[in-house]
């Protein structure tokens, strides 16, 4: 089996538009202690591409392959159930990781699952047309529940959660979404684990929330490492880690 450690993005490799200290030297340091190096992110509003080249511009060195977003997971979770038609509310990337695995956007007269990421352009009309086809049957199905994320000088703005609350405060008291993708949901990592031949006892998860990051790799059985005021800073890392192995 091969040893994995799987770093967080926004607000743990980088805060918006500005790398985080020391994180492309710590990357560089664990792979060359033989550890396999993976991102995810529950932030569902950019294509893998984008954050491929994102990541690249920082000067850190990795491939498509090893970027896990919240919407590249939830057109696979999608296409493993074979719901093949979705009301979308999500940027137009997210668009294009349905596209990929042949999943149509489609009106709210025909979907059978509203599909809920991030989305900075939704309004009173985006939800009235999810209700509509919440009542006639589709499943609620959101690429995460993030209350907020942050970007530059400890600014936070709103996650999906913020929309995904919208849309159950309108709808019968009892409806929940059917399913949550992201973190904490182990689905991401089950995921990573398949893909890259990781055990279990072998991941370490880097980030910067405990409900989400270290709370998935709770319920995962995997180690963790909380990067936070008063907690860990990127340096440690490596020193945990060789005491871990």
């Amino acid at each position: 089996m091969n040893k994995g450690i799987i770093f967080d993005l926004d607000g743990t490799i980088y805060y918006g538009d500005s790398l985080a200290p020391y994180a492309k030297e710590l990357i560089d340091e664990v792979k060359q202690l033989g550890y396999e190096v993976i991102f995810f992110t529950n932030n569902s509003t950019k294509s893998r591409e984008k954050i491929l080249s994102k990541i690249e511009n920082f000067g850190i060195d990795t491939t498509i392959d090893r970027i896990y977003t919240s919407s590249f997971a939830t057109a696979k979770y999608l296409d493993e159930k074979d719901i093949r038609e979705v009301f979308l509310i999500g940027t137009s990337d997210f668009n294009k990781e349905l596209n990929k695995l042949n999943i149509k956007v489609v009106s709210e007269f025909n979907a059978k699952a509203v599909v809920i990421g991030l989305d900075e352009n939704f309004s009173y009309n985006t939800i009235s047309k999810a209700l509509i086809a919440v009542n006639n049957g589709a499943s609620i199905i959101a690429s995460n529940k993030d209350s907020n994320y942050p970007i530059e000088h400890g600014v936070i703005k709103p996650g999906s959660n913020a929309i995904l609350a919208s849309l159950l405060g309108c709808c019968n008291t009892k409806t929940k979404a059917d399913y949550i993708v992201g973190k904490p949901n182990t689905y991401l990592l089950e995921i990573i684990s398949k893909d890259w031949n990781l055990d279990k006892n072998s991941i370490y998860v880097v980030g910067d929330s405990i409900d989400s990051d270290i709370a998935m790799a709770n319920n995962y059985n995997c180690k963790s490492i909380l990067i936070a005021d008063g907690q860990h800073s990127l340096k440690d890392i490596v020193n945990i880690i060789k005491k871990g192995d």
